[in-house]
């Protein structure tokens, strides 16, 4: 029997319309050529977590720097985290009703995010789903893949009584299972609803 409900947000419970990041950017850096930048943006996001253990506001800042040579601060950085939480989101269908159930059998769930907490705790308070977490871990405290970022969700349970969801096949499905935990992988293509209702189930 499963205890510990591990989830992962983007892609797994809702999807950001980080669209409107854009216009952020073009206001705390007005003057200069964002094109490259904002087209490569995951790209630059993807290629800091492969190489840090966690995001570190100034080191992400001048990571960023180097690589794009625009002045990104430390500052700017935590506009953009602010600005982050405050996002538009559509949460995925049953997602409520789930979280409910795993609450009303007391259950234990938890949040580990890549992104920075602050951000998405905010953009979990916005859509009404704060309350149902227990935990929560961002990547400015440890970033996954990391053997150690599944063992400090799992909490004080056991990595038996413990499950993970997500929709990175490395970081919440393979990562997971390396040190013995069960996962799933869910997106919106895969069929979130069938695998929601497994979970009110219990079928897992």
């Amino acid at each position: 029997m499963k205890n510990r409900f591990i989830f992962d947000l983007d892609g797994t419970l809702m999807d950001g319309d980080f669209t409107k990041e854009k216009d952020f950017f073009h206001a705390v850096l007005s003057g200069y050529d964002l094109t490259s930048f904002l087209r490569k943006t995951h790209s630059y996001i993807t290629e800091y977590e492969k190489t840090h253990d966690r995001y570190d506001i100034d080191a992400f800042g001048k990571f960023l720097s180097e690589k794009t040579s625009l002045p990104i601060t430390g500052e700017i950085i935590e506009e953009w985290i602010h600005f982050g939480g405050d996002i538009d989101n559509d949460v995925f269908p049953y997602v409520y009703e789930t979280l409910e159930y795993l609450k009303r059998e007391n259950c234990s769930i938890t949040l580990y995010t890549n992104w920075f907490q602050e951000a998405q705790e905010a953009r979990l308070k916005k859509e009404g789903l704060l309350s149902y977490f227990d935990d929560i871990y961002g990547g400015d405290i440890i970033l996954k893949p990391n053997r150690y970022g599944y063992y400090m969700a799992a909490g004080r349970y056991p990595i038996e009584e413990c499950v993970m969801f997500g929709d990175n096949m490395i970081n919440d499905v393979l990562g997971p299972r390396e040190i013995g935990m069960d996962s799933y992988h869910i997106t919106k293509e895969k069929g979130n609803i069938k695998l929601f209702q497994k979970i009110r189930e219990r079928k897992m």
